[in-house]
């Protein structure tokens, strides 16, 4: 780690750039080499490696060279930036496999044809939640339930210490909520699982997004956090 100082042109700098990661603390401002983990070692983290991989092997395995063709022929349609608002165009394997990832970790399986649409979807509001810590017990309620081909998928994050808003970048999805279920939902048995027995007086962070099964779309994320009784 190496402490840094600025010109007076520039206040500060945040972010990674190539294998660089600037960033700040008490002491002031700092870059640290990227940190990769080589193996994962929770089950998130376990999970996801496995489905990536299954996911990858389909391409070449499953798809025929008429279906890879016409995913080449979607991405040359779609738009990609970059943070820097450069160009920065996929190629028909990166959205076939993002797409899928989506596809497969939410439920409905794989999407081998190209998608008609990529619409953009509206974020289901929470709108009620009880989380306690005796009993253990995370029941959700939302506004609305899904609709036709559409369902919500909720990323909750491990119990946080009140104050902090750094929900950190990876928040595995526990609770799927498809059309005609009742609430509220019970997502106990999902959280205790991935992170362990609620606790009283921390605070939890809850993102919500809606899922389309024909394409893998999903729409931006709604927050909501509590605090745990």
């Amino acid at each position: 780690m190496a402490k840094l100082l600025t010109g007076p042109m520039i206040s500060e700098i945040r972010g990674k750039c190539g294998d660089v990661v600037f960033a700040r603390n008490r002491g002031g401002m700092f870059s640290r080499a990227q940190g990769v983990r080589v193996q994962p070692w929770s089950t998130p983290q376990i999970s996801f490696r496995t489905v990536t991989h299954t996911i990858g092997l389909r391409w070449n395995a499953n798809l025929t060279e008429q279906q890879r063709l016409q995913w080449n022929a979607f991405a040359a349609t779609m738009a990609k930036t970059d943070q820097l608002r450069q160009a920065a165009p996929l190629s028909g394997q990166n959205w076939w496999f993002r797409i899928n990832v989506s596809s497969y970790i939410q439920g409905p399986g794989y999407i081998d044809e190209p998608p008609p649409n990529l619409e953009i979807l509206p974020a289901p509001l929470i709108t009620a939640i009880s989380a306690t810590a005796t009993p253990q017990s995370l029941l959700l309620t939302l506004d609305r339930s899904p609709g036709t081909d559409e369902y919500f998928n909720i990323a909750i994050s491990k119990p946080l210490n009140v104050g902090r808003y750094n929900f950190a970048r990876l928040l595995p999805v526990i609770a799927y909520i498809y059309p005609l279920e009742t609430y509220p939902h019970d997502a106990t048995a999902e959280f205790n699982l991935y992170h362990g027995p609620l606790i009283a007086g921390k605070k939890l962070a809850l993102f919500t997004r809606t899922c389309n099964p024909a394409n893998g779309q999903q729409s931006g994320s709604q927050l909501l956090t509590t605090i745990i009784s």
